[in-house]
C-alpha cells in the first residue's frame, strides 16, 4: 500500500481509528475515527484549497496553497481554530475515550504520562532532560538505574508512581533486553572478525584461542583492575561469588548504578575495534547483568517476558549458561565454547531456518568451521521515546527548546489529572 502502508497505516490501525475485515483493506472506524476527520474537516473546509475545490483541478494556483498552508500543517494544533483536533488526538493517544480500552492502549497511556511525569521530575530538581539523546535522559537512567540524570557526575533517585510500576517494569525489560542484545552482538562481532581473515574459516576452538590471545584479558582488567583469569574472577570483580539470590541481586542492582564503572553504561564506552575487547564487553555486560538479575523472582515484567518469549532470546534464557562460573575451576575457553555454540551459532541457524531469514546469513558452518558470510556489528534498538516526546510536542504538551524539555501547563494538568484517577 505504497507510503501508507509504509508509515502511517500501522499507526492508526493500532490507535484503531482503522479496523479490517477478512478481505484485508483498512476502514475508517466509526465513532472515534469519523469524529477526528469531521474535526479536521471543519478546521479547513473554509480554505481555498476544499471551498474552491482545487484539489480536482490539474495544477494549483500559488496562492491558494499560500493560503491553506497554515491549516494543513501540524503546527496548526496550537492555533484556536484547532482546538476541537487537537483534544480529541489527546483523548485517542491517551486511551481517553468511550471506545472501550485494551492493554495496549493502556501501555501506551502510561507510557506516554510516565515521560510527562519524568519531565517534570527533572524540572523539579531546577533541571531540564535533554531532547538530543533522549534514551540517556527519559529511559536508562530512569527505568533501569531508577534514577534521574542530571550532569555528568550527578545523579538523584527516581521514585516511579504506583499507576505507572507495570508499565515501568516492562520497559525496564526493555533495557535489560538491548544490554543483553549489545552482549549477544560484541560476541557475535568478535567471531565474525576474527574466522573472517581465513576464507575456509575456523573451527569454534581456533576462534576464541585466537581471540582469548589478543587484548580481550587487557579489556577485562582495564575495567574490573584485576587479572580475570578465569571467568570466576571475572565475578568475583563484581563481588559475585555463589549463584545470587534475590537479596544479592537487589544489592547489586544498587550498588552498580549509572555512574559505577562497571555499570553496563559504562562498559558500553569501551572502544570494540577489535575483536578481543568486542568479546571483552560482551562478558563484561552479562556479569553486570547476571549479578543483578540471576537472583530476582519476583518481577512483574520478567515474569511477562517469561511466559512470552518462547524460544527467543532473553535474560531468562542467557543467565543460566554463568551458573557454572562461580565455579572456582572455569576456564574461559569451556564456558565461552558452550555460550558461544548455543547462543550464537545455534540461535543464528533457528532464526535463519524457522524465521525464514534465508537472506540474513551471517556465518555458516561448514565441516566443524565457521566460515564469514557478511560483516555485523552491535546496533542500538531505539525505544521510541524521541518520537513520543515529539507527538506531545504536536499536542501541546512539551516544549523542546535548544534540545531541552519542558513540561507545558496543558501537559502538567493531565498528568495530574492521571495520577489522581
Amino acid at each position: 500500500m505504497g507510503g501508507y502502508g509504509q508509515y502511517y497505516g500501522g499507526s492508526l490501525y493500532q490507535l484503531r481509528l482503522t479496523h479490517r475485515l477478512e478481505d484485508g483493506f483498512d476502514r475508517v472506524t466509526p465513532g472515534i475515527a469519523e469524529n477526528l476527520a469531521k474535526s479536521f474537516h471543519k478546521s479547513i473546509q473554509h480554505t481555498p484549497y476544499i471551498k474552491n475545490r482545487v484539489f480536482l483541478e490539474p495544477t494549483i494556483p500559488i496562492e491558494d496553497i499560500e493560503a491553506t498552508k497554515k491549516y494543513l500543517t501540524l503546527d496548526a494544533l496550537w492555533e484556536p481554530f484547532c482546538s476541537d483536533e487537537k483534544e480529541r488526538l489527546i483523548k485517542i493517544f491517551f486511551a481517553d475515550n468511550d471506545e472501550g480500552t485494551s492493554e495496549r492502549d493502556l501501555l501506551r497511556r502510561f507510557t506516554l504520562g510516565q515521560i510527562l511525569y519524568i519531565i517534570s521530575s527533572y524540572e523539579k530538581q531546577g533541571y531540564r532532560a535533554g531532547y538530543k539523546d533522549v534514551d540517556w535522559s527519559l529511559v536508562y537512567p530512569i527505568y533501569y538505574y531508577n534514577v534521574l540524570h542530571l550532569e555528568s557526575e550527578s545523579v538523584v533517585p527516581y521514585s516511579c508512581p504506583t499507576k505507572f510500576s507495570i508499565c515501568y517494569s516492562l520497559w525496564r525489560q526493555f533495557c535489560i533486553q538491548l544490554f543483553i542484545t549489545q552482549a549477544i552482538e560484541s560476541m557475535l562481532y568478535a567471531i565474525l572478525e576474527t574466522v573472517g581473515g581465513e576464507s575456509s574459516g575456523l573451527s569454534l576452538d581456533d576462534t576464541l584461542l585466537r581471540l582469548l590471545s589478543g587484548d580481550f584479558h587487557s579489556t577485562l582488567e582495564d575495567l574490573t583492575g584485576v587479572t580475570c583469569n578465569s571467568p570466576h574472577e571475572l565475578l568475583a570483580a563484581f563481588n559475585i561469588g555463589d549463584i545470587p539470590d534475590e537479596k544479592k541481586s537487589l544489592m547489586l542492582q544498587a550498588d552498580l548504578s549509572l555512574l559505577h564503572k562497571k555499570s553496563e553504561a559504562n562498559i558500553l564506552k569501551i572502544e570494540r575495534k577489535s575483536p578481543g575487547a568486542a568479546l571483552a564487553v560482551g562478558v563484561l555486560l552479562v556479569a553486570s547483568l547476571y549479578g543483578k538479575w540471576r537472583g530476582i523472582r519476583n518481577d512483574v515484567g520478567l515474569n511477562y517476558i517469561s511466559s512470552h518469549a518462547g524460544n527467543e532470546l532473553w535474560i531468562g534464557s542467557i543467565l543460566p549458561y554463568l551458573d557454572v562460573w562461580t565455579k572456582g575451576n572455569t576456564k574461559w575457553l569451556d564456558t565461552l565454547y558452550d555460550m558461544i555454540e548455543h547462543l550464537i551459532l545455534n540461535q543464528h541457524d533457528r532464526v535463519m531456518f524457522e524465521k525464514r531469514r534465508l537472506d540474513s546469513i551471517w556465518l555458516s558452518r561448514i565441516d566443524g568451521k565457521i566460515v564469514k558470510e557478511q560483516d555485523y556489528g552491535p546496533r542500538w534498538r531505539s525505544s521510541r521515546h524521541r518520537n513520543a516526546v515529539t507527538i506531545l510536542r504536536d499536542l501541546g504538551l512539551v516544549d523542546i527548546n535548544e534540545e531541552l524539555l519542558s513540561i507545558t501547563h496543558e501537559g502538567a494538568k493531565i498528568c495530574e489529572l492521571m495520577l489522581r484517577d
